[in-house]
């Protein structure tokens, strides 16, 4: 696996043309607040060691965490250091019609029947912990997963509306499943791949995604992204908190904001405060990083004129994050502050029809500096 660090992208940056001055990286550090984070350090999997440590991070967001770019980069730059544990929560986004990241891919025989979307008015399909749920038409379907990056894995976890789901057939063979609890079913598979099909899987219940495990120590990155996303939108999926510890995160990072900042900003704090409890009260042991959105612009006269919402939310944020001690990475002053979202786009990072959406090479970085921040969190001696 080839790691570009953020050193190699700057200077590479500069030798095309590219005048990225404007970042803070002075500012690139995770803002404890008062947080605990030796828990954290005590869990993270030592490569010195024989034992087969997981690490699980779950990071919670909108639109810039479905492609999957961001949490991407932040996971090989983890994964690098710490050693791979397995792909993580997968999501069936584009069977529900939404773009997916681009290295997974679920497919199945059977039509989808019905499909509901974190967005969708009305969810006409019961919604879960991803925020997509599809369900397959007929009697019984087959399910088919593929880790793209050739990654193998050991185990696969179906996370599912309450149903049954006791057994799959795997090449001819029927496997039984270990029922973690009403939202998942766990199939340990005869050995490694890259690519299973599970068959004689019910239509009636509503599929979620899956979480896929191999057998080495190392972290375990999910990414859990919907376009249009917000604290409110997850809070009303009925026992959001309660799947979310089927995942058994000793991190949760939360990155929201930009959809409140172009709706309702007051509210941010209320339905972070919501989330936060909740996560608290179902993931006691994990701990909670909160994001902040960076800069971007609104459709105003005769172009765009920067959405003053943002800094707002950042402000609320971390404020938020002082008052709760909990941890937070400001990415809007990380990224330039006011003003910077001009830079962006000047610089080929942020999508110039939106102003809003960054291009592929703009997450990329924002994920190579959470890695490099999380990487200082986690070896700092205070924590």
């Amino acid at each position: 696996m080839i790691i570009i660090s953020l050193a190699t992208l700057l200077w590479a940056a500069s030798a095309s043309g590219q005048e990225l001055t404007f970042l803070n990286l002075d500012a690139n550090q995770i803002t404890m607040n008062g947080a605990d984070w030796r828990g954290v350090r005590r869990a993270l999997p030592q490569r010195s060691s024989n034992s087969a440590t997981k690490f699980h991070i779950v990071q919670i967001g909108d639109s810039h965490i479905q492609p999957g770019i961001l949490s991407g980069e932040a996971r090989r730059k983890l994964q690098s250091r710490y050693g791979n544990g397995g792909r993580g929560l997968i999501a069936p986004l584009a069977l529900a019609g939404t773009n997916e990241p681009s290295n997974y891919r679920f497919s199945s025989s059977a039509r989808v029947a019905g499909k509901s979307r974190l967005m969708s008015r009305s969810w006409s399909v019961d919604n879960g912990v991803t925020g997509v749920a599809v369900r397959f038409g007929g009697s019984t379907t087959n399910l088919s997963i593929k880790d793209k990056s050739g990654d193998a894995f050991s185990s696969v976890t179906l996370f599912h509306a309450p149903g049954s789901y006791d057994s799959a057939v795997l090449n001819g063979a029927t496997i039984s499943a270990s029922a973690t609890s009403q939202w998942t079913s766990h199939f340990t598979l005869p050995h490694p791949s890259s690519e299973v099909t599970l068959s004689s899987l019910p239509c009636t219940t509503a599929f979620w995604g899956a979480f896929l495990l191999n057998d080495r120590p190392g972290i375990v990155y999910s990414e859990i992204g919907n376009n249009g996303a917000t604290y409110s939108l997850y809070n009303k999926i009925e026992g959001f908190a309660e799947q979310m510890a089927q995942l058994r995160p000793n991190l949760i990072i939360l990155s929201m904001g930009t959809n409140e900042a172009v709706g309702y900003v007051e509210s941010l704090e209320s339905h972070l405060d919501k989330m936060v409890s909740n996560l608290r009260r179902t993931c006691p042991e994990a701990a909670i990083l909160i994001t902040t959105p960076m800069e971007f612009q609104k459709r105003g006269g005769r172009g765009f004129v920067v959405n003053s919402n943002a800094h707002r939310a950042r402000d609320i944020i971390m404020e938020y994050g002082r008052n709760h001690k909990l941890a937070v990475w400001d990415m809007f002053s990380i990224c330039g502050g006011d003003g910077c979202s001009s830079k962006w786009i000047a610089n080929k990072l942020m999508n110039p029809r939106d102003h809003l959406h960054l291009l592929s090479a703009g997450y990329e970085l924002q994920g190579m500096m959470l890695g490099d921040a999380l990487l200082k969190a986690f070896t700092a001696r205070n924590l």
